[in-house]
């Protein structure tokens, strides 16, 4: 693969590279990345998933659906979990500084 010396690549269509103008302006050229810090070394990451019985608003007022799974999931590595001294089925609250939501800790390495 060889970039020009107008910083694009032959494909079917031309990606830029590097801009002489970007250059003079931002003293990069080109694109780049800067670490952005997502959470404090204490705080874990909350990724919202779905299940099979629960997806989207259309199901949220079924009871037949809701008997099925009544207690929302909190997914906690194993590790996570010792370290945290929350042991399978203890009632637990995951919160922030925007909000809060209570469930039952699920510990399973499934997802890891």
């Amino acid at each position: 693969m060889h970039v020009n010396e107008e910083g694009t690549i032959d494909f079917p269509h031309k990606i830029k590279l590097f801009s002489p103008k970007l250059e003079e302006v931002s003293k990069k050229g080109a694109l780049s990345y800067e670490p952005y810090k997502y959470k404090e070394n204490d705080e874990l990451y909350f990724i919202n998933g779905k299940t099979a019985v629960r997806s989207n608003s259309h199901s949220g007022n079924n009871l037949w659906l809701n008997n099925l799974l009544d207690d929302a999931s909190v997914w906690l590595h194993p590790k996570t979990a010792e370290r945290l001294g929350i042991k399978n089925g203890d009632n637990i609250e995951v919160y922030n500084k925007y909000s809060s939501q209570k469930g039952k800790a699920l510990i399973t390495k499934r997802g890891s």
